[in-house]
């Protein structure tokens, strides 16, 4: 399998891709002609497939292996593609079709009018490389960036088409770019200390010479498929394995049909599904998606820049998709400052998400979100399930909140969302609605919705909230806690399995509330609790309390039980390779250590589980399997001497384990993200979970040392 392809110089401008033509004359190989026979029936594909864009049946095809590519994978065909897509070009448009096969090639430039068709049984392999740069928007900053591995700038009637494979390793591209996240408790860099360089001079508004982009540049990753300035887009029916960065990525562009894909990049870092960014008139139809970052995710740039380019995401149609993994399933901003409105989504299922339905954003983004509509979900074993927040969201590289101010161009606004007919089925947190005491989320409904988890709804800062036929079924505290919100109506809600002193409803600071229709179901203690004298800020009307105890009841504070404690992971204590060290606590294992001695210090009742990874068995008493405990008990231990005698960490409060930690719920996609920074979790790294005064350490999986 050829893994060496075409490495173009690095250039300011666009693609700068070499252009060789064809060896010798017109060709048709043995192979080329046997394929033939299927033209007919493309054509008649085509016609259906793609009646808005792309090729019609009255436009050429140009097969690559006529232009020299070879279906074995043997050489690189980016040479072939480039001769196809130049004839296509001279013809005014057409297919370029890749038949069954194996292929190797470097980045594909699409033309207007083209057509690029993958059949059934063909697999086009993009290895990491170096590549040029083209002027794109990387975190919702344009800057320079990669050339997308397929795509372009300034097209109209483009297709990617077919029922073929795309792939790349995201591990590959990672080491080739050598990022450097060391610990997922440290915000570092998006992408390295050049990009973060630039973001930095960015916000303090210091010019950028030529230089200081390229530099950052270099740092970053391809998207897959990325169409800039565009319009009248077709991505159609493809499998996706791997993915540099983001698969698909829609920039600046309109009338756009991504539907009928296969996206499988899970667990790779930042490789989003399918990002609309800027762009409109966009449809997202019947996709699976099974993805280590965000399923779906819609951006209209950051902060400044983002302000200054002014261009929003909208009228954006997303339907009957799965999302599996992935750390957000449809996803609104951070990136919010151009804007986002007239957005529905709807017919989704999701599991093992860390976030189902998440809107975020941050002061200083700016932007509205506004006009959005969420319907006909169904969740299992999620983190958050609905979250709305613009509150306090913290990129990679971005300092924290900077609290609250007047309200300016740069406070984002969130109105107008409408949230129905959920079904929950396992979560963390059902609904967490959090807004900005300058800028509450407004005209927030939420309809028909029901849900078990850990705990229930939690809304602040909000006004003309509705709630409305919602039962939540929480492990721990009120099925409904708003505070500090206007205008709020609960309509029909309702606890079925109430929880011991525990009230079904807690309002703080909500004037003009209203509760009506509502049910307390046998076993309730107290069906609605506010603070002494707020009571007669609410409008009760038509609730059924037959059942609890206290109908209503006052507490100056949130006196019913609250959730215990979490264990949570805190970061991954690197080792150095070096044969001869192989257990040496060394600057690199420090860093991640450093962190713990200072958590430790910060929460003096909490302790830390150091745990040496081994997939080895406990049983394993000679061989390699032996040998990898060893190194991991030994890394775990010299990390616990590292603490107790370089930061002076009581011995008591280490506790040391060997083995591969089981966890219940979603995967930790951060965590999943720095093990795979470091080349995955490797048997021996120590891994390490703060367990908080109360929380119960889940040791399934591990054996303790002594």
């Amino acid at each position: 399998m050829a893994d060496r392809i075409d490495s173009p110089q690095l250039d300011w401008g666009v693609y700068n891709l070499p252009r060789k033509g064809r060896n010798g004359n017109s060709m048709r190989s043995a192979f080329g002609s046997r394929f033939l026979s299927v033209f007919t029936l493309l054509l008649v594909s085509i016609a259906w497939l793609v009646p808005a864009f792309g090729a019609t049946p009255s436009q050429p095809f140009f097969n690559i292996v006529d232009y020299g590519a070879r279906n074995d994978g043997s050489m690189s065909a980016t040479d072939a593609f480039r001769a196809a897509i130049e004839a296509a070009k001279k013809a005014g448009g057409g297919t370029v079709y890749v038949p069954p096969g194996n292929y190797v090639t470097g980045p594909i430039e699409m033309i207007s009018n083209l057509t690029l068709f993958i059949d059934a049984g063909a697999t086009v392999r993009f290895p990491a490389t170096p590549l040029p740069f083209t002027r794109g928007r990387q975190q919702g900053i344009e800057t320079l960036t990669p050339v997308p591995l397929i795509g372009g700038h300034d097209l109209d009637n483009v297709a990617v088409i077919g029922r073929g494979t795309l792939t790349s390793n995201n591990q590959d591209w990672m080491a080739l770019h050598n990022r450097a996240l060391r610990s997922v408790s440290d915000v570092g860099s998006a992408n390295g200390q050049n990009w973060e360089r630039l973001l930095l001079d960015l916000s303090a508004h210091k010019p950028i010479s030529e230089d200081e982009y390229k530099a950052a540049a270099s740092e970053l990753r391809p998207s897959f498929i990325r169409f800039k300035d565009s319009k009248n887009i077709l991505i159609d029916g493809l499998h996706f394995v791997g993915s540099p960065m983001w698969t698909i990525h829609l920039l600046y562009s309109e009338n756009a049909v991504v539907e009928n894909l296969v996206i499988e990049t899970f667990p790779g870092v930042h490789a989003d599904g399918v990002v609309v960014d800027s762009s409109r008139f966009v449809k997202l139809l019947n996709d699976y998606i099974d993805t280590g970052d965000d399923g779906i995710v819609l951006k209209s740039g950051k902060d400044a820049d983002g302000l200054r380019v002014n261009r929003p995401t909208e009228n954006v149609t997303i339907a009957n998709c799965t999302v599996h993994h992935a750390q957000g399933a449809v996803v609104i901003g951070s990136e919010t400052s151009g804007s986002v409105r007239n957005v529905v989504a709807s017919n989704f299922t999701v599991k093992d998400a860390v976030n189902g339905i998440h809107i975020k954003s941050r002061r200083g983004r700016g932007g509205v979100v506004e006009n959005i509509s969420f319907n006909n979900w169904t969740m299992e074993n999620v983190g958050a399930a609905i979250t709305v927040s613009d509150a306090g969201y913290q990129m990679e590289g971005e300092p924290p909140d900077p609290g609250e101010g007047p309200v300016t161009k740069q406070t984002p606004v969130f109105r107008n969302i409408a949230i129905s007919n959920i079904i929950v089925d396992g979560a963390h947190s059902l609904v967490t609605l959090e807004g900005i005491p300058e800028m509450p989320i407004s005209g927030l409904r939420m309809s028909n919705v029901i849900g078990k988890g850990r705990a229930g709804l939690r809304a602040r800062y909000t006004d003309d909230l509705e709630i409305s036929d919602v039962q939540l079924t929480p492990e721990t505290g009120p099925a409904f806690a708003v505070r500090d919100s206007t205008n709020l109506e609960l309509n029909h809600v309702s606890m079925p399995k109430p929880i011991a002193d525990t009230p079904v409803i807690r309002l703080e600071a909500t004037p003009g509330a209203v509760v009506r229709d509502s049910d307390a179901y046998s076993g309730t203690r107290t069906f609605i609790s506010t603070p002494p004298d707020e009571l007669k800020n609410v409008l009760l009307q038509g609730n059924e309390t037959g059942n609890a105890r206290t109908p209503v009841g006052a507490s100056a504070k949130a006196d019913w039980p609250v959730a215990p404690p979490v264990t949570r992971e805190l970061c991954l204590v690197q080792f150095p390779r070096d044969p001869h060290s192989l257990t040496s606590v060394d600057n690199q294992s420090r860093i991640c250590l450093d962190i713990i001695a200072q958590a430790l210090e910060r929460s003096p009742n909490s302790s830390i589980a150091l745990i040496g990874y081994t997939a080895a068995s406990p049983d394993a008493s000679q061989g390699a399997g032996a040998l990898d405990r060893q190194y991991a008990t030994e890394r775990a231990t010299n990390s616990r001497d590292y603490l107790v005698h370089e930061k002076s960490i009581d011995p008591s409060r280490v506790h040391i384990y060997v083995g591969a930690m089981q966890t219940e719920g979603p995967e930790d996609i951060d965590k999943i993200e720095a093990e795979m920074v470091a080349g995955r979790t490797v048997d021996g790294n120590v891994e390490t979970v703060i367990v908080p005064a109360g929380a119960a350490m889940n040791s399934n999986g591990l054996t303790a040392i002594k």
